[in-house]
């Protein structure tokens, strides 16, 4: 099945007890859609995905992502290539606007394979 998808007015934001978020979108069978949402304060701590490529296409709010040891200033329209077994963390940049970016998975995400680093 197919589904049109706007992130950027279609989402709520998160509950203020809530920092960050990961949501399905959509799955089929060589890849799936997530939506990542992460509030002003919030991180994504480093980690990888052993099985999984991903690209990381921002839809709103600015963050830097960085991707092994490469730091990369992101804002709506930008995406990010993330192979397979590549450390990657996301910092939000501004601290009055919430994060979020659609992260394709190949082959589709089930959450099982993320790693975290220290």
């Amino acid at each position: 099945h197919n589904r049109v998808f706007r992130p950027d007015v279609s989402v709520a934001a998160l509950p203020q007890d809530k920092k960050a978020s990961l949501r399905d979108f959509d799955q089929g069978g060589s890849q799936s859609v997530c939506l990542l949402q992460l509030a002003p304060d919030a991180e994504l701590t480093k980690r990888y995905h052993a099985r999984h490529d991903m690209t990381m296409f921002v839809v709103s709010g600015s963050a830097i992502v960085m991707v092994e040891e490469t730091r990369y200033f992101v804002t709506p329209g930008s995406a990010v290539l993330i192979p397979r077994l590549t450390a990657y963390s996301v910092m939000p940049h501004k601290t009055d606007e919430e994060f979020r970016a659609l992260l394709v998975y190949s082959p589709p995400f089930r959450g099982a394979d993320t790693v975290l680093e220290k």
